[in-house]
């Protein structure tokens, strides 16, 4: 029990129950942290220094079924700092809906929090372990279990819960049974199917069970509905309200699974993934598999977290002015041309320039014959044509082409806008190239794909870059490791490695990628290192709305307005599962399942790992 009472709160009464103890303590807004109004109760496990408690007529009332939440298996010495977090006790035999951390347990030499949820018979406690994302669940009837996953369907009666029984070590499946409650999918063996009575309940709302699992993607108090999206809205203020207010509490949107314990990803990750089944994502996943990507994402916190407006053409510049004091950064928006000269890992990659600015002059290049001496890359995801890797003294060169030239025109084709292959027949296939080119101005988000660990490199250096090397290698070997427990052969089950390296992703908030289906289908990974990614991923192609876009490539950018009919009903609508994924988060996804991604606002740029592995007998 608290050594003395909270600052500027008073005792009104404490209660002895078989090994709770109970305190009414008022006035509320006197204890910090405390959001709900009116009186408050919290229920803590007695210590040695509870003797000699007396009880007063205001806590008299408390009923019974409190005091049976003794038998919801807290042991040993309990030492409580702090009255924190209060909830409403009225009159009757119900105590608050929303109770929050009250305490610091230790137990075993383990440090913990100690959490109640909502009740109404029964006290339903949460325990958060050392690992934040580990918590137990205590039902109404006192069995403790350890959530593993939420399945998310197309609506919320969908949504099956599975939990780890802490008493017979079962697999215990739950749907939501009432508001504030989840039911055992099936009666145990032995079971009365007709009644209830045996099967396990608990009574606790989303955002608690969100908030102990670590899975939420709101810091703070358990939004209002004035303040449901509030944060969500700012980081997706083009979005439509219907997929910020499904983000408001669990990061996944539609159908998918939200992973809490890194085993039963491990184990389960194919059936996961199978079809029309939506995304799989790993709530902290980088620190639960110790994948070094944790190593990467904490230096880039530590280089970028006290950045004031960070943008990522900024980033690259400071990076080389830091490594050559001699750098002086230029004044004014950058070009493409300058990132390439200052930056290997922006060089190594590709950029889109969908929301680049071409008022720059335009120039004409007549190149007189080849070999012209350039390579080109897409000016966006699947479109017109960048100038790159010019040859020293090349005849492109000497025509007065630049790196990073956008070709608006070839021998009078018009390029800006066209496909790939239409683009690569006008550059490749004439004897020589009479070019209209104009060097692209950086002012919008820039996002750059399928570059080079040395991104990491530059922005949180060498440390950061090795950590991000080696996450292929510690989760194939994390995957191999559980064949091998499982004694299955590869041919049976199990993800080959594809690649040996990630690519990076990395983009400034309102940056997007295009709505696709990758050429060769496989199981997508993708680590995020720093900022939010939030990721679309179409499970039902059947049940999803059409789109349509004023550009040949669509796009779903958080900062911009998105219409209806050009994005809005999809991502709002059936079919379409909608991930936020933060630091430290691991998601996977089907390739062969159309999928975009876009960058949230506020964190500052979102990096990212991406990598894939095949998948016998599907890829």
């Amino acid at each position: 029990a608290p050594s003395s009472p909270p600052p500027a709160a008073s005792i009104m009464g404490w209660r002895e129950g078989p090994r709770f103890l109970a305190a009414a303590v008022v006035p509320l807004g006197a204890a910090p942290g405390v959001m709900v109004p009116g009186a408050a109760s919290v229920l803590l496990p007695p210590s040695s220094s509870s003797a000699g408690v007396t009880s007063s007529s205001s806590s008299a009332a408390l009923p019974k079924a409190h005091a049976r939440a003794g038998r919801s298996g807290y042991e040993g010495p309990v030492f409580v700092s702090s009255l924190v977090v209060l909830g409403l006790l009225p009159a009757g035999p119900r105590i608050a809906n929303r109770v929050t951390r009250c305490g610091r347990r230790f137990a075993g030499g383990r440090r913990t929090k100690l959490q109640a949820a909502p009740c109404s018979s029964t006290v339903v406690a949460v325990q958060g372990a050392a690992d934040r994302r580990c918590a137990r669940l205590v039902t109404t009837t006192g069995v403790e279990l350890v959530a593993l996953a939420l399945h998310r369907g197309d609506a919320a009666e969908d949504d099956v819960l599975m939990l780890h029984s802490l008493r017979d070590g079962r697999r215990v499946q739950m749907r939501r049974g009432g508001v504030n409650g989840w039911l055992e999918k099936a009666p145990r063996e032995g079971a009365d199917v007709e009644g209830r009575r045996d099967r396990l309940r608990l009574l606790i709302d989303d955002w608690t069970l969100a908030r102990a699992t670590g899975a939420s993607t709101v810091a703070g108090n358990p939004p209002t509905t004035t303040s449901t999206t509030t944060t969500m809205a700012e980081r997706a203020p083009g979005w439509p309200v219907e997929v910020l207010e499904a983000l408001s509490i669990w990061p996944l949107k539609g159908r998918g699974t939200v992973v809490f314990d890194a085993s039963y990803f491990l184990d389960n990750l194919q059936a996961l993934l199978a079809e029309g089944c939506g995304p799989a994502l790993l709530v902290g996943g980088a620190s639960s598999l110790g994948l070094p990507s944790a190593i990467a994402a904490a230096e880039l916190h530590r280089t970028l977290g006290g950045v004031k407006s960070p943008k990522l053409a900024e980033l690259f510049m400071h990076a080389r002015a830091h490594e050559f004091d001699a750098f002086a950064i230029p004044d004014g928006p950058f070009t493409y041309e300058m990132l390439l000269e200052v930056s290997d890992g922006v060089a190594s990659g590709l950029i889109d320039l969908t929301r680049a600015s071409l008022s720059g002059p335009r120039r004409c290049c007549k190149i007189q014959a080849g070999p012209f001496g350039f390579m080109h890359a897409p000016r966006t995801w699947a479109h017109g044509a960048v100038l790159q890797n010019l040859e020293p003294a090349g005849e492109a060169e000497l025509a007065g082409c630049r790196p990073g030239d956008v070709v608006l025109a070839a021998n009078g084709l018009a390029t800006l806008d066209a496909p790939l292959p239409e683009v690569a027949a006008a550059l490749q296939s004439a004897s020589q190239l009479l070019l209209e080119v104009v060097q692209p101005i950086l002012e919008g988000p820039l996002y750059l794909r399928q570059a080079s660990t040395a991104v990491v490199r530059e922005l949180a250096g060498r440390d950061a870059e090795v950590a991000a090397l080696g996450v292929i290698p510690r989760l194939s070997h994390l995957l191999a490791e559980r064949r091998s427990l499982a004694g299955a052969a590869d041919s049976e089950v199990g993800l080959p490695e594809v690649q040996s390296r990630p690519t990076v992703f990395a983009g400034d908030g309102g940056s997007a990628s295009r709505l696709h289906v990758d050429i060769v289908p496989r199981v997508q990974f993708c680590h995020v290192l720093h900022g939010m990614k939030l990721f679309a991923v179409e499970s039902d192609a059947a049940a999803a709305r059409p789109v349509k876009g004023r550009s040949p490539e669509v796009a779903f950018p958080v900062d911009l307005p998105l219409p209806n009919e050009e994005g809005g009903d999809f991502l709002a609508g059936p079919g379409v599962s909608v991930a936020a994924c933060r630091a430290d988060d691991v998601l996977c996804f089907w390739g062969g399942d159309r999928h975009c991604g876009a960058n949230a606002m506020v964190e500052g740029p979102c990096i990212a790992l991406f990598h894939d592995y095949e998948w016998p007998g599907r890829s």
